[in-house]
């Protein structure tokens, strides 16, 4: 039961003012479609340029030869094991981006992934990644601008692994020429974004409060900035906290070298020696060619940069050429096949949601007087919930007061215990480790005292062990429960049911009894 911020701002209603006035739709429509075209254009233009730079001064000879001696069999299916592989990786490196928010599973999380590669492979521009964001927003209840986040950190952590790979190779076999050119202008570029990341993942508060203030003198701009700014720095969650920075650089890492699979086995191929480490130097480079924007499928820039980084181990144009057009078929069909397929599973739902979301962005009339009000975040509730352990929630039913809903005091207990469970592991690393240890001595020396472990004691008793601890003389032991007290008593007055009694006349809640 985890929230985002949601703030409701009374606006007081002004009048518009003369000489600025909102151009017409249909002129509105008609700059987005040229925006579009242009962009088409330049990618398909981009495409050519690059095609006609790795086609340039090429033996077709060679190359026709180089595919009548080819072998492709067992090569190019363990060339497309590996790069599904690297996609499954992926997928479950989505879920642990957004697990603090949303749980989804490996399948979905995978498909979600194949269908921005697979619209990339259609689409010019790189329109999948707004298609990925699409798919996970409407998947998981994210707002589209955190699903859009995680995206972008996810492309993010791949050019990082890619240059650190880069970085590492020349220590294990000879790399030169323009492909260490490449690094030095990636390493700058790179690090600013991550410095950016970083910041916001640590410090969102503060951003988010920065924002504000810049903004203070413009209401409208100041709106949508701080909703966009809170979304973008929920959407990098997941990087404060360092078990959850480890797993998903491991995840990275292994994406990458899953991914080197399917350059290393189109190798033997063409009768080319099976190297690991080149494969991936070939590969790195290959994708950070192909970050600049091109025609569907990134046909022309792959192919100039595949070949050319092939070309620096003194492999010859033409079979570099025939290489790069072998490795392009072989990630271009199964993952567009793939994503097809996701696309279609899917589609279905999809426009229901759409429509249903296009239906719904009305909101209610206010009642006569009311100011009018702007939603500057949307509320959201997440699908995951933290499963508390059996002495959280001993500790929590002892923290709340002794009075409430009668009816359904065991449901409020297990949603505030759980809301309990997911504020402790959202803490720094250090705080979480330091409250699990204070926990713990807690339950062993109740345990010692009782001879009994702390759920099973009754209620009665429990209240009197937390009050000891809360309200003693030892500081440590109060700093212990005051975070927990605190959070627990937020969740229970903030719960529906407890709301709902205090709105009624006739029933009386208690207070706090620790």
């Amino acid at each position: 039961m985890r929230y985002q911020l949601r703030a409701l701002i009374p606006r007081l209603s002004r009048e518009s003012k003369p000489g600025k006035m909102r151009p017409p739709m249909a002129s509105r429509s008609s700059t987005g479609v040229g925006i579009r075209r242009i962009t088409i254009l330049v990618g398909f233009a981009v495409s050519a340029l690059f095609l006609l730079l790795a086609g340039w001064r090429i033996d077709w000879t060679g190359v026709w030869a180089a595919y009548a001696h080819a072998r492709w069999w067992p090569f190019v299916p363990l060339a497309m094991g590996c790069y599904i592989l690297g996609h499954v990786i992926r997928g479950v490196r989505c879920r642990v981006l957004v697990r603090n928010d949303a749980r989804i599973s490996t399948l979905t999380a995978s498909n979600i992934v194949v269908v921005g590669y697979a619209v990339n492979n259609l689409l010019p521009a790189r329109l999948g990644e707004f298609a990925r964001a699409g798919m996970l927003a409407e998947r998981t209840g994210m707002p589209f601008a955190q699903s859009l986040t995680i995206t972008f950190l996810e492309r993010l952590l791949d050019g990082i692994v890619m240059v650190g790979l880069l970085v590492v190779a020349p220590l294990i076999i000879p790399v030169h020429g323009w492909v260490l050119q490449s690094v030095r202008v990636a390493v700058p570029v790179f690090g600013a974004a991550l410095f950016v990341v970083l910041l916001c993942a640590v410090a969102p508060y503060q951003v988010v409060a920065l924002c504000s203030r810049l903004t203070a003198g413009i209401p409208s701009v100041h709106d949508r900035l701080v909703r966009l700014v809170s979304q973008i720095t929920q959407g990098l969650s997941s990087l404060r906290s360092l078990r959850s920075v480890a797993s998903v650089l491991a995840l990275s890492v292994m994406v990458w070298l899953a991914e080197a699979g399917l350059f290393l086995f189109i190798l033997p191929c063409f009768n080319l020696a099976a190297s690991y480490p080149q494969s991936v130097v070939v590969m790195a480079a290959t994708n950070l060619g192909i970050l600049v924007p091109s025609s569907p499928g990134f046909i022309g820039p792959f192919h100039y940069f595949c070949m050319r980084a092939l070309g620096t181990f003194g492999v010859a144009e033409a079979t570099a050429f025939s290489y790069a057009v072998a490795v392009h078929l072989a990630f271009y069909a199964p993952v567009t096949l793939w994503g097809v397929v996701a696309m279609a599973w899917y589609g279905v739902e999809l426009g229901t949601v759409a429509a249903m979301q296009r239906a719904g962005r009305s909101l209610a009339e206010l009642p006569s007087g009311a100011h009018p009000m702007r939603l500057i975040t949307p509320l959201v509730r997440t699908s995951h919930e933290p499963r508390p352990t059996r002495l959280m929630r001993a500790v929590c039913e002892a923290l709340l007061p002794a009075e409430g809903p009668s009816g359904s005091r065991e449901a409020i207990v297990d949603r505030v215990s759980a809301f309990v469970a997911g504020q402790t592991e959202a803490l720094p690393g250090l705080l979480r480790w330091a409250l699990r240890v204070g926990l713990t001595g807690f339950a062993a020396l109740t345990f010692l005292r009782y001879g009994r472990p702390f759920p099973s004691l009754s209620l009665e008793r429990r209240r009197k062990i937390v009050a000891s601890w809360a309200w003693g003389r030892l500081g440590l032991a109060r700093q212990l429960f005051r975070a927990l007290r605190s959070t627990a008593l937020l969740a229970w007055y903030e719960d529906p049911d407890v709301v709902a009694a205090q709105n009624d006349p006739g029933h009386v809640l208690g207070g706090p009894d620790v």
